[in-house]
């Protein structure tokens, strides 16, 4: 065992002559607006080094990166990992980052180009290290707790749009917080591509790709499909599992199942497990990762209800500390990856900040503020807007609790600001509704007007979790129920210029039309006759199978919290339509009122259906909401064009041209009378336009720069 470590031992432990010899410790940087100064060195290679970097302001400690790309491809490999990186910073189990600059090679001294990357510093250093000053193997609780929290950080990339692979797990990678957690770092081989070799490749086809894994991947960690691309599987997610199998094995056993990287043994999963008792719980996990072909290996989903299972059936606290501490405090662990195997790639980013100064609140109207969910402890290392921050720059511009707050986040809401009123707009939206229910809507924006009414004084402030999407819906459903618009596309023009772009869903417009309906002169309010939802009809039919030749589908249907439909069976029962037969039909045959949420998912069967007791698993093709009070009597078909459906899938190979999804209803002639009356045949507000300003001039150059005439 101490052999297989050594190489990585001595790589966390870092040179000796290096912490004297290298010119850039002692020297201070300034990276986002703080000044760090390098402390020592704590790993290096041919063309990174990483350093401890100190906060001249607070003292806090970092880890920083310093690298150098030679050419394009390093700078491209840069840029890939600052994208996944940034889509998932933020998990519990994964390395926190915080800030980075770059030098044009133009710029330096060297000829090349330069980054300097911060992120959190793991006091507790390498899992690797650990491992190697243990003579023995952990105890079953442990070896859950870590496998178990690396599952999750795995988890967290393969459930992005498009699934990240990591393509370089291994147990070299897995560092050790100051809270004692698991963080997965090294994401320089992580990538959204998918290889699907087939008979048509010819033989330079399959040489570049398997001298592509072998770049960005360690051999005995390779999946079999790594390292021979001729048996034509894919190479995708399941790479993951595979290594994820190696590390349990490991973590078992003290040794890898593939020490001597046998290309041979590799492919037929040819590896023997130890007759060690205390770790039988393990046997099928491993098992279920190691299988050479791809199809039959666990899903990483598979992989967290075992080990659960495990934990469950044992009555281990998965949540509980791992108790684990290296004996080398402060080092960086493999920090993205082994910088001696790739020193040209690197991570980056340009743009965010430790610091907390510049806040990310933006002013639509002098009295409509708009921001993000403000962070707080853990979440302060890498998103901004920190509460405390948030706080102090409100009670500054707007003192004497003069401010409410609008939490449509779905998150927990803060109840820290103080005296301010902070109203919880989670009830607005049911699990699975990507815009708000109408009379929710209604109501937020007649809570919020009535707020400013109040007092001239008063403002207002609105978040969701990005401030974008969700917050825009709000305050564009404001704007039209105060009287400045008429067209829902005027306001978010408004908000676009003010805040930023807000990437809005087609329901959340189609409510933002509902809402305009409404308060219009004279007004269009919604019918109450129930309708029923006959079937729905997708045409062309959608491509979700491996192969791309058809779907397998089924339907769920919900008004609010309740689902009052769903087609889904055992997985043998649903039918497959092929892409030859032009369409599919679904039959639903039920009745709804209100608020309608219907969402298209494609069955997949996962194992055999061994831990779903023979019920499959769901892949989002579409999902449509609307009102029905909106369909008129005589209508018996509703037609949504693909720009109209919320959570279409990624990618461009899952629909045909001119995708179309049409739902035949039947509407009833008789009213269904509500248990309680709408909000808007109980609202008695006289809306007036300049209740939203300050000011006479602030309201005429909105209208002259956003109100279409």
């Amino acid at each position: 065992m101490s052999e297989l470590f050594k190489s990585a031992f001595e790589y966390f432990s870092g040179p000796t002559n290096g912490q004297c010899d290298n010119t850039f410790v002692g020297q201070i940087v300034e990276i986002s607006n703080v000044k760090l100064k390098i402390k020592k060195v704590i790993a290096e290679g041919g063309f990174a080094v990483v350093f401890v970097a100190q906060d001249v302001a607070t003292g806090k400690e970092y880890a920083l990166k310093r690298l150098l790309a030679a050419d394009e491809e390093a700078k491209n490999n840069i840029i890939r990992e600052i994208n996944i990186l940034k889509r998932i910073s933020g998990h519990p189990n994964i390395i926190q980052y915080l800030s980075a600059s770059f030098i044009d090679k133009a710029q330096s001294q060297h000829g090349q180009s330069e980054f300097l990357l911060v992120t959190e510093l793991c006091p507790g250093g390498s899992l690797v290290e650990i491992l190697q000053a243990h003579s023995t193997a952990f105890d079953a609780e442990t070896i859950t707790r870590i496998f178990y929290q690396t599952c999750k950080a795995v988890a967290h990339m393969h459930s992005q749009v498009p699934p990240i692979v990591h393509r370089d797990l291994k147990i070299e990678n897995l560092l050790i917080s100051g809270e004692s957690t698991i963080k997965l770092c090294d994401f320089g081989s992580a990538t959204t591509e998918i290889f699907r070799p087939d008979l048509t490749w010819s033989a330079n086809q399959h040489t570049s790709l398997e001298e592509n894994m072998a770049k960005f991947t360690t051999p005995m960690y390779r999946a079999p499909e790594m390292v021979d691309t001729w048996n034509n599987y894919y190479v995708g997610t399941p790479v993951d599992i595979w290594a994820l199998g190696c590390i349990l094995y490991m973590l078992c056993y003290m040794r890898h199942p593939f020490e001597d990287s046998a290309k041979l043994r590799i492919m037929n999963a040819n590896y023997t497990i130890p007759p060690d008792p205390r770790y039988s719980c393990f046997h099928d996990i491993i098992k279920g990762c190691l299988q050479a072909n791809p199809d039959q290996r666990l899903t990483i989903s598979g992989v967290l209800e075992r080990i659960a299972a495990i934990a469950e059936s044992n009555a281990y606290n998965l949540r509980a500390p791992l108790g684990l501490f290296s004996s080398l405090r402060g080092g960086a662990g493999s920090f993205l990856k082994n910088l001696k195997d790739t020193s040209t790639k690197v991570m980056a980013t340009m743009q965010q900040s430790m610091a907390r100064t510049d806040l990310d609140i933006s002013y639509v109207t002098s009295r409509l503020l708009v921001m993000p969910y403000p962070s707080e402890g853990f979440e302060s290392a890498y998103r901004t807007n920190h509460l405390d921050d948030v706080r102090a720059f409100l009670d500054a511009r707007h003192p004497h609790s003069k401010y409410s707050v609008y939490d449509v986040s779905r998150r927990p809401h803060h109840p820290k600001f103080g005296n301010a009123r902070v109203v919880d707009g989670s009830f607005a939206y049911p699990e699975h509704f990507c815009a708000p229910l109408l009379n929710s809507l209604y109501q937020l924006c007649e809570d919020i007007y009535q707020n400013l009414a109040g007092d001239s004084r008063n403002v207002v402030v609105v978040h969701c979790t990005d401030g974008k999407a969700t917050s825009s819906t709000l305050v564009c459903g404001l704007l039209i129920y105060a009287g400045l618009f008429e067209v829902p596309e005027d306001a978010l023009q408004m908000f676009a210029v003010k805040r930023c772009p807000p990437n809005m869903r087609s329901s959340e417009l189609r409510y933002l039309y509902y809402l305009a309906d409404i308060v219009r002169e004279p007004p269009s309010y919604p019918h109450y006759q129930p309708v029923t939802l006959v079937s729905l009809q997708m045409q062309p039919v959608p491509l979700f199978t491996k192969v791309r030749d058809g779907c397998r589908p089924y339907i769920e249907v919900y008004i609010e919290n309740r689902c009052i439909l769903s087609t889904l069976q055992d997985y043998d029962r649903m039918r497959l339509f092929n892409v030859a037969e032009g369409k599919c039909l679904l039959p639903m045959n039920t009745t709804a009122c209100g608020d309608v949420c219907i969402i298209v998912y494609h069955a997949r069967n996962v194992l055999g259906g061994v831990m779903t007791q023979g019920k499959a698993t769901g892949i989002k093709i579409c999902q449509i909401q609307f009102h029905t009070g909106y369909i008129p009597e005589e209508e018996t078909c509703l037609r949504f064009i693909k720009s109209e459906l919320d959570e279409l899938a990624d990618g461009n190979d899952h629909y045909q041209e001119k995708f179309t999804v049409a739902v035949n209803v039947f509407v009833s002639d008789v009213e269904r009378k509500p248990s309680q009356p709408a909000p808007w045949q109980t609202d008695r507000t006289k809306r007036v336009v300049d209740t939203v300003f300050t000011s006479q001039l602030e309201k005429d150059e909105t209208v002259d720069n956003f109100v279409s005439r």
